[in-house]
């Protein structure tokens, strides 16, 4: 469960972080981020709530699952940075597509734990605030380290770290 909470706090802000450097649509990029995580999450909490696809004896299989998606997620983000777009721009679908990926496995994940409406209404709200804190935390790391391109990968490397750290 812990393991599950920590997924959707650390997607939630390395998306938001990640869409610090796409300037002109942040409003747009919020709401699509939040609607991708509401439907995605929601189809992986139907495939978890109707057990069609359940792991119980083989739980380790959910964390090397993970560790491949962020690898997948952080390759993705690496080919498509632009300086000047951003990550989420029209040509980064390989992105969007490891994204919404992403949010699928965390809804299913997560659903093995929290089985009721409520709890996917406080999942989406919590989603909502760690987005937002991601965004401005971000946004401060960029104004700090604005001549170091390295920054824009920071929130990738801490979810790198985290799946590796559940890997161990």
């Amino acid at each position: 469960m812990f393991a599950s909470m920590m997924e959707i706090m650390l997607a939630a802000v390395t998306v938001g972080a990640a869409s610090v450097y796409t300037r002109d649509k942040q409003t747009m990029l919020s709401v699509l981020f939040i609607l991708f995580f509401a439907s995605f999450a929601y189809l992986g909490f139907l495939l978890s709530s109707y057990h069609i696809i359940y792991l119980e004896q083989l739980h380790w299989t959910v964390n090397v699952v993970r560790f491949l998606l962020v690898v997948s997620i952080g390759a993705a983000a690496m080919f498509s940075f632009i300086p000047y777009q951003g990550f989420f721009h029209s040509q980064s679908k390989h992105l969007w597509l490891a994204v919404s990926v992403f949010y699928l496995f965390i809804g299913w994940h997560a659903g093995h734990w929290f089985g009721s409406w409520y709890m996917f209404t406080g999942l989406i709200i919590m989603f909502i605030i760690f987005y937002v804190s991601g965004n401005i935390l971000q946004g401060m790391v960029h104004i700090k380290l604005r001549q170091r391109q390295i920054a824009a990968y920071f929130p990738f490397l801490i979810l790198l770290l985290f799946s590796i750290l559940l890997l161990l």
